[in-house]
Parts: structure tokens; sequence; C-alpha cells
């Protein structure tokens, strides 16, 4: 493939015709080139070929770079499905917590229409009592009445007489006498009676009234002790309602609170879950890191040691010429016969300082080697003493938070619990107050009666 690479690279490069530009027939010949252009073009052809095995083909990727970033990919998908994840919990809890206190509230509302009815039913169940006993009363008290009238109506209508023709005169004269004696007789008996009626019925009168005034007093009392029972039914009824709506009260907040302390749990694991995953991954990153970075080290230090030697090779090749530059110089102006002295001469004092420059290179390239394995040991430990300190922090931090978190719900919690004690006392205050309120009209009102 590389072989394949190189010659299209070879086919796609332009070639310059060496020769005179003026003259169009030699630019575009087909005789040989000079020897100088074959030169240019093979220094041209290695520089190419140079460059392509130092960049390595670049525009392809190999098989280990496209699974590292998959690795990271699906890293970053794990981390992104983590966090949904948390966010689903964290939903799901306050759907749940959302769902309890709409549970709780309609069990209230129940509870409370249910008490509500049922003191209803009680009360309107007293009333109707007294209804009817105050419209049996009436009854009774409309149809004496009714019956008195009657009576008197009746009697009116007796009283009342009608006159007589008299068949004769004398006839008419005795009749009308006898008539009027025992008209007098009578109406003098009837006066009679009517006086020890009258005086009978006053007497019956003012033990009736005395009768009446027992039975009132009596049946004040009873009503008094009716009232009695109904307003200790009523208050009892109150204090076990309050009771009763205390009890889910309390137990309704004891529920929200285990299921507050629990969502609390679960979220707090979740959370140092995915910190210990988190810490893990980025130690494990760390540690692959440097773990490339010490297997290239060594290519990096080749690299390296490469590019010196080459300046080494550069630096004989210079002084190879200037020696010989020299020496060339040295044999034009000495004699002939001096002229293997002093190559001799100037070859040894080449060597020597061929060796001298090689000493220094060598102690350059060792002292680059120990630099750089220093630098890159003395960096991983400061990278994973940072990464450790900064993973530690983060620790501390969300679990400071986490505590404080607690605290908080813990500080809610006590709250709530003691908002609902004074609520129910006060409740509770109220229920007496209106007891004794209820106690003192009742008094009054049948004190007044009597």
């Amino acid at each position: 493939m590389e072989q394949a690479l190189v010659f299209q690279f070879l086919q796609n490069r332009t070639l310059i015709p060496v020769g005179n530009i003026s003259d169009g027939s030699d630019a575009y010949s087909t005789r040989p080139a000079s020897p100088i252009s074959s030169v240019k073009l093979e220094r041209n052809f290695k520089d190419d070929m140079a460059t392509l095995k130092k960049s390595k083909f670049s525009t392809l990727r190999s098989a280990k770079l496209i699974s590292r970033e998959q690795e990271e990919y699906n890293k970053e998908n794990n981390m992104y499905e983590q966090m949904n994840g948390y966010k689903r919990l964290r939903q799901m809890h306050h759907k749940e917590m959302q769902q309890l206190e709409e549970r709780c509230a309609a069990e209230i509302e129940l509870l409370r229409l249910r008490l509500d009815k049922e003191l209803d039913q009680l009360v309107a169940g007293y009333a109707k009592t007294r209804q009817a006993h105050e419209m049996r009363c009436f009854s009774n008290s409309q149809l004496k009445e009714y019956r008195h009238n009657k009576e008197l109506a009746k009697s009116s209508l007796k009283e009342r007489g009608l006159s007589r023709s008299a068949y004769e005169s004398a006839v008419k004269d005795v009749k009308a006498q006898l008539t009027r004696q025992r008209t007098n007789a009578e109406t003098a008996f009837e006066a009679k009676l009517r006086a020890e009626l009258e005086t009978e019925l006053v007497r019956y009168r003012r033990a009736q009234l005395s009768m009446m005034h027992s039975n009132e007093k009596r049946l004040d009392e009873e009503d008094l002790n009716v009232l009695e029972r109904q307003m200790d039914n009523r208050h009892a009824m109150l204090l076990r309602h309050h009771e009763a709506t205390r009890d889910v009260e309390v137990a309704q907040l004891k529920e929200t609170q285990t299921m507050r302390k629990r969502h609390q749990i679960i979220q707090h694991e979740a959370e140092s879950s995915n910190q210990t995953e988190y810490t893990r991954r980025k130690t494990e990153d760390l540690r692959k890191r440097h773990a490339t970075q010490s297997r290239q080290q060594p290519r990096e230090l080749k690299l390296k040691e490469a590019q010196i030697r080459k300046q080494f090779r550069q630096a004989v090749k210079t002084q190879t010429r200037q020696f010989k530059l020299y020496q060339t110089q040295l044999m034009q102006a000495a004699p002939k016969e001096e002229h293997k002295e002093i190559a001799t001469q100037l070859k040894e004092k080449q060597k020597h300082r061929i060796a001298l420059l090689t000493s220094q290179y060598e102690y350059q390239i060792e002292s680059m080697v120990q630099e750089k394995t220093g630098k890159l040991e003395s960096w991983q430990e400061e990278e994973a003493r940072l990464l450790h300190e900064r993973l530690a922090k983060e620790l501390d931090e969300l679990k400071e938070y986490q505590e404080k978190q607690k605290a908080q719900l813990e500080n809610t919690i006590d709250k709530k619990q003691r908002e609902s004690r004074s609520r129910a006392t006060a409740e509770r205050h109220a229920a007496e107050e209106r007891q004794l309120a209820g106690d003192a009209s009742g008094n009054s009102s049948h004190t007044t009666a009597l």
C-alpha cells in the first residue's frame, strides 16, 4: 500500500524541465536531463519519501486509534446515561412524594367530609326531635283551644231560645206566668249552679295551673338533661373526631418523613456510587495515559537521539570538509615531501576532534535521556497527586453536602412535627373553648326559659 501511495505521489508531481526557458523545443524535448537535474530530482524524491515516512500517512487511522476513540465515546455515553438515570431517580422520587401528598390530602378531605356529615346528622336528628316535640305540644294546645271554642259556641247556641205564639191569650198568660216562674226558678237555680261551678272551676283551674307548672318544671329539667346529654355526646364526638384526625395526620406525617428519608438515602447512595465510578474512571484514564506516555517515551527518546546523531553526523561532515579544505591549502603551500607528514598530522588531529565531538554528543544524549525520564516520572507523579487530591476534595465536598442535606431534612422533620403538635393543641383548646361557650349559652337559655 505504501508503494502504491508513493507511486501515485510521484505521478502527481509536476516535473520542471531544466534548460533555456526561451527555447520552447528544448523545454519540452525528450533529450536526457543534465547530471545536476538528476541529482536534484533524486534529492527531491528522497525528501518526499522521508516526509511520507515521517507523517506515517496521517490521513489513515489505525484500528487502535479507532478503538480508543470508541472507548472514549462509550465512556462519555456511560456518563450521559448515568446522569440521565440520576435525573430519572430524582423525578421518580418527586412524583412519588407528590402522589403521597395528594393521597394524604384526599384522605384528610374524605375524613373531614365523613366526620362533618356524621356531626350534621347528629345535630339534625336532635333538631328534628325537638321540632317534633314542640309540634306535638302545639297541636295539643290547638286541639284544646279548638275544643274549648267549640264548647263555647255550642253553649251560646244552646242558650239562644225562640218564642212561641199563644193560642189563646189566657193560656198564654198562664203559660207565660208558669214559664216565668219556672224560668225564674231555673234561672236562680242555674245562677246558683253557675256560682258553684265558677267556684269549682276556679279551684280546678288553680289545681291545673299548679299541676301545669309542676309539669313544665319537670319537662324543663328533662329538656335540660336531654340537651346536656346531647351536648356531651356532641363534644365527645368532636374530641373523637379530633383524635382520629390527629392520628391520621401523625401517620401521614410519619409516612411522608419515612419516604423522604428513604429517597434521600437512595439519592446519596446513587451520588456516592457515581462519584466512586467517576474516581475509578479518572484514575484508570490517568493510568492508561501514563502507560501510553511511558510506552511512547522510548520512541520519542529514539527520535530525539536520532536528531542529535543527525546533527552529530552533519557536524562530522562539516568538520571533515573543513579538514580537507585545510589540508588542500597546507599541501599547496608546503613542499611535496611534507605532504605525507601533514596528512598524518591532520588525520590524527581530525580523529582527536571527532572523538571529542563524539563524547560531547554522547554526553548530550545521555543527559537528554535522563532529563526526559526524570521529567516524565516527576510530571506523572505530580499529576497523579493532583488528581488524587482533587478527587479526595470532591468526595469530601460531596459528603459534606450530603451531611448538610441530611441535617436540613432532620430540621424540616422536627419543624413539621412541632407544627403538627402545636396545631393539634390549638385545635383541642379551640374545641374545649367552644364546648365551654356552648355549655354557658345552653344554661343561660334554659334559665331564661325557666
